[in-house]
Formats: C-alpha cells, sequence, structure tokens
C-alpha cells in the first residue's frame, strides 16, 4: 500500500494517508479515516473534510490541503 502525502495550503507536509486512514505527520496519529471521498474525524466520527481531485476542502468549500 503506498502512502499519499497530504500538504497543507503554504505546501508543508501536514498528513499522510495510508489506506483509508489519515495520519497527522507529526505525532503518526490517525486523525481522519477517509471514505466515499470524505475525512471524517476518529474520535466523534465527523465529517470534516472532502476531496475532490486531489484538493481537500472544508465542508463550506475552503480549500485546506492537497495531496502532493
Amino acid at each position: 500500500m503506498a502512502i499519499r502525502w497530504i500538504c497543507d495550503t503554504e505546501g508543508k507536509p501536514a498528513y499522510y494517508q495510508e489506506g483509508q486512514r489519515i495520519y497527522a505527520l507529526q505525532t503518526a496519529t490517525c486523525e481522519f479515516c477517509e471514505n466515499g471521498g470524505w475525512w471524517y474525524q476518529m474520535e466523534r466520527g465527523a465529517a470534516a473534510y472532502y476531496v475532490k481531485d486531489d484538493q481537500v476542502f472544508t465542508p463550506d468549500g475552503r480549500p485546506a490541503f492537497h495531496y502532493a
């Protein structure tokens, strides 16, 4: 399974994705699970972001991250 790197809007690496799980780069803690184009918070299960192409957006459509 290939790791996908995820950068913030300034281009700095922030997360990495292995399968459906998304980990914080600094702590290696799984913070999100990707399913059906949405990132769900691991603790609360709430939809936090959605993915379109290689861009990640907040639910109100603001850019948050992108896949490198």
